[in-house]
């Protein structure tokens, strides 16, 4: 390729990323930052977590002020070991997130645009095309509030990229870097997304190694991919284990493995995205499972654009991606399907939950084959071959239809319907509205592209590659700008006033007696207000209210309390935390006092018996009466080796933390009985370190934070056992002569990890340079239109197959699913 065309593909590239910008210019004129549900409740405490370590020149292996103590390294949302998140350190946590995810849509469009430019030889208008259809596809705009996914998935081009020139170009290291992608996918943090993507580009790879005849070249490939992949062993064995110990152990059950599953008539919004309202509207209708998990939107020109593309292209690839499209849509329908059962029956696929999730595949699919469609219209003059006025009228028909039906039943809703269904309702026909005038201008854009007289103009080639592009992004825009709202960053910095009298009250109570013992090693806060007990709503109309998100912060819910220097103490949404804190959490409130918390959170005031109120302003903050220290000795230890009868011993009247300890095992050497409680002291606190002074008791010592794998203890410098205290806790047997226990953090997983990490690093290496040494095959020029057509007619088949088979299955499923068009209805059954 000339400088001249590389420098014009640079300047491709570059307007992808004005693209992205002109989607979110309040986060690059005006420094917004993202807030939508888990960017504020998780992703942005998590990546505070991350830059904290970094400052301290450590990892994040584990973060004290989460949960009682937490492996945060090991549940991987939070990307530690992913490359760009170091980069990204240098901005406050809030930017860091808000602007990784502008990078990974860039990243997505490029990585697209470059597939068809430089894999499939394509125009550069449908490279562009392809390219603003994946990274701002609604699927992946929806999902900025979880930047690990979108990361995940922007490395899905590039797969196919090396992939393709690797074949291609009889270069198996090329295909051998895919492995590293691969690994940096799974350092991301969302291995689902991650395994998704690889099972693409797997059959990808066999699909063109038998098309062009270079199953040589792939398996050669697949061997220096393999070493690549288990780059990410430091990631994923931690992962693992501490899936191990989490509500994931096993397999996840059958309702929880296909919840979110796409319901039927959701494949309307194809075509119709707020047929069934919007989540940041506050219009949301639908009901069924969650609006950003049911979006299968990528644009109204799209869809014609994918037929031509599938049908007509001149690429052998087209029928490989026209059956990865069909699968990716069939495959979201998940319990509508009928064989999912089957599916979760499979060890480690029973683990991946939510069918929505292989839209992913969906979304890159018909980016790819739209591309391919305007590359047919652009570079082919010669007339369409099918019959696309016939397809373009049923378009037509079948909005008609659905907005008709939609509308109508709005506009006859009945009395009985309550207020607040009834606000909704009256933001139904204006979401239809915009629907409608967007398809009008797609559909209308779509008879003149493929009419025979706007073909034969001499100035079509031109005007079709402006259009698509334009009219594509205006398209998108449309939708998904709004979706995800911006705040002030000093949202997330300021400090609320309820962390801030939690600060000044404990500095007032127990002034630092260590100063190498921050707060967050003194005591925790449980934030206790929901959506339920409170006025706010942080799952709908925040493009309308933020009040409910600016006022989030001061809740000190979840993991909210460590942007403050807090320790929490309550469970957060990651599906990762221990299942013992789970089943200790349903001792709450009254186990908070033992977990160490002398702080809550609450919207109205708690009983003067239980606490006393020390701030009373937005919300409403209460020091406990009864709570235990960080550490203390207890003199007895009852050892309970079931899980469910430690429990209910704790929950017995008889029970008292002060006077006795459930362990889950004997100890090697049994403590001489002790005389009664004593707290001890804390010497040192940070976090992978504690020290505590003991106060001169036989007994057993309790320390009050997360016993998982990877904890050591030391009495006096020589190596002792810690056993599993009151379900979830540490505790470790003392004598009255011991000294002090020290607690370290050596997780034998993440070193294990690490070596294997480095080993395969090493050999990776040492492969791609032998691979890039060895004689090269010769390029192979592929015969346009040539093969690639047969898998055609089997993405048709499969897809019938599995609508009809699943309504045979699941009939009252699917006759659900015309009920659910009927938004009075929908919404009278769930105001009763």
């Amino acid at each position: 390729m000339t400088d001249t065309a590389w420098k014009r593909d640079a300047l491709c590239i570059a307007a992808l990323a004005l693209a992205v910008a002109g989607f979110f210019p309040q986060v690059v004129l005006d420094g917004g930052v993202f807030f939508v549900q888990d960017m504020m409740v998780q992703n942005v405490p998590f990546r505070h977590f991350l830059h904290d370590a970094l400052a301290d020149g450590r990892l994040p292996l584990w973060e004290p002020r989460i949960n009682g103590g937490f492996p945060l390294l090991a549940e991987g949302q939070v990307g530690a070991l992913y490359p760009p998140n170091w980069v990204a350190a240098v901005l406050p946590p809030a930017q860091a997130v808000t602007w990784s995810v502008l990078l990974h849509l860039w990243l997505a469009a490029s990585g697209t645009f470059l597939y068809l430019r430089h894999g499939l030889f394509s125009g550069r208008a449908a490279s562009l095309m392809a390219g603003l259809c994946f990274g701002l596809s609604g699927y992946l705009v929806v999902r900025a509030m979880s930047p690990n996914f979108v990361a995940a998935a922007a490395g899905l081009p590039f797969l196919f990229l090396l992939i393709e020139s690797g074949l291609r170009g009889g270069r198996p290291a090329r295909i051998g870097v895919a492995g590293a992608v691969f690994a940096l996918q799974l350092l991301a943090g969302h291995p689902q997304a991650a395994a998704y993507g690889a099972l693409a580009g797997v059959a990808y790879a066999a699909v063109r190694a038998s098309q062009l005849d270079r199953w040589r070249v792939a398996l050669l490939g697949a061997a220096i991919a393999i070493p690549g992949a288990a780059i990410a062993a430091v990631q994923v064995l931690p992962t693992a284990e501490l899936a191990g110990l989490s509500l994931r152990a096993g397999s996840i059950g059958y309702e929880q493995f296909v919840n979110m599953s796409l319901p039927p008539e959701r494949l309307l919004t194809l075509l119709l995205p707020g047929l069934f309202g919007n989540s940041a509207h506050g219009s949301y209708w639908g009901g069924e499972g969650f609006f950003i998990q049911l979006c299968p939107y990528v644009g109204v020109l799209t869809l014609p654009l994918v037929l031509v593309g599938a049908r007509e292209a001149g690429s052998q690839v087209r029928g490989f991606f026209a059956l990865l499209a069909a699968l990716g849509l069939m495959m979201s329908l998940g319990r509508y399907t009928g064989f999912f059962d089957l599916l979760h029956q499979i060890p480690l696929l029973s683990q991946l939950r939510i069918p929505t999730r292989f839209l992913l595949w969906w979304a890159f699919a018909a980016a790819v084959l739209a591309g391919l469609g305007v590359d047919r219209l652009v570079r082919d003059p010669r007339p369409l071959r099918g019959p696309w006025r016939l397809l373009w009228a049923g378009c037509v028909v079948v909005v008609i239809f659905a907005i008709t039906t939609v509308w109508e039943d709005v506009s006859q809703v009945s009395d009985d319907v309550q207020t607040g269904a009834w606000k909704l309702l009256t933001r139904v026909p204006d979401e239809l509205a915009q629907d409608l005038w967007r398809v009008m201008a797609g559909l209308g854009v779509t008879a003149l592209l493929l009419s025979d007289r706007f073909r034969r103009q001499s100035m079509a080639p031109v005007l079709t590659g402006l259009a698509v592009v334009t009219v594509t992004w205006a398209d998108l825009r449309s939708f998904g700008a709004d979706f995800n709202g911006t705040v002030a960053a000093s949202v997330y910095t300021d400090l609320p006033p309820s962390a801030d009298a939690v600060r000044k009250d404990a500095l007032t109570l127990a002034p630092a007696s260590a100063p190498d013992v921050p707060l967050w090693g003194r005591f925790r806060v449980a934030g206790l207000i929901s959506e339920h007990n409170a006025p706010y709503d942080w799952h709908s109309g925040w493009s309308l209210d933020k009040s409910s998100y600016e006022s989030y912060p001061a809740t000190l819910r979840m993991y909210s309390a460590g942007l403050f220097d807090l320790a929490n103490t309550m469970p957060g949404w990651s599906p990762l935390h221990l299942s013992a804190h789970w089943e200790f959490a349903r001792g709450y409130p009254g186990w908070l006092g033992m977990a160490n918390t002398q702080y809550v959170v609450t919207h109205r005031p708690l009983p003067q018996s239980i606490a006393v109120p020390i701030s009373t302003g937005q919300v409403v903050v209460s020091r406990l009466h009864q709570s235990l220290p960080r550490a203390w000795v207890v003199p007895e230890g009852v050892v309970i080796g079931d899980g469910e009868a430690r429990l209910r011993h704790m929950r017995a009247g008889s029970f008292d933390a002060h006077t006795q300890v459930v362990l889950d095992r004997e100890p090697e050497v049994a403590p001489v009985p002790g005389t009664g409680f004593a707290p001890a002291h804390i010497l040192r606190y940070s976090a992978d370190h504690v020290a505590i002074e003991l106060p001169g008791r036989d007994g057993y010592l309790v320390l009050a934070d997360t016993q998982a794998p990877g904890w050591r203890a030391r009495v006096d410098g020589v190596a002792r056992e810690i056993l599993l205290a009151n379900h979830v806790f540490r505790a470790v047997p003392v004598a009255a002569a011991d000294a002090q226990v020290e607690f370290d953090y050596q997780p034998r997983s993440v070193v294990v990890g690490a070596w294997i990490s480095a080993a395969a690093a090493i050999l990776w290496i040492s492969l791609c340079l032998l691979g890039a040494r060895a004689r090269k095959a010769s390029p192979v020029v592929e015969r346009v239109g040539g093969g690639g057509t047969g898998l055609l007619p089997l993405a048709v088949q499969v897809s019938l197959i599995i609508v009809l088979y699943g309504m045979a299955r699941e009939t009252e499923l699917w006759q659900g699913a015309v009920e659910r068009m009927q938004p009075s209805k929908v919404l009278r059954e769930r105001a009763r």
